[in-house]
């Protein structure tokens, strides 16, 4: 999976719920620095990371994975 494509939807999910990039990274127990560069495709994301960041969105990582635009979350999906 490209970064790009993970950076953009990490970035896209997260203003879905109208979250700014510092409460993603505080429910993410991550910096915002790190959010910021995943986002700008500046960083790798380790698996780890990808994994607190989907729980933080409350979604899976198979979802932030998918080459898709859906997002599942809470058992529903959004197009």
């Amino acid at each position: 999976m490209n970064q790009n494509v993970i950076g953009n939807k990490i970035k896209e999910l997260r203003t879905l719920q109208n979250l700014t990039q510092f409460e993603l990274a505080e429910k993410a127990n991550l910096s915002i620095s790190l959010i910021s560069k995943i986002e700008i495709q500046e960083e790798n994301i380790k698996i780890n990371t990808l994994q607190n960041i989907a729980k933080a969105l409350n979604t899976t990582v198979e979802s932030l994975l998918k080459k898709d635009n859906e997002y599942a979350l809470n058992e529903q999906v959004i197009i």
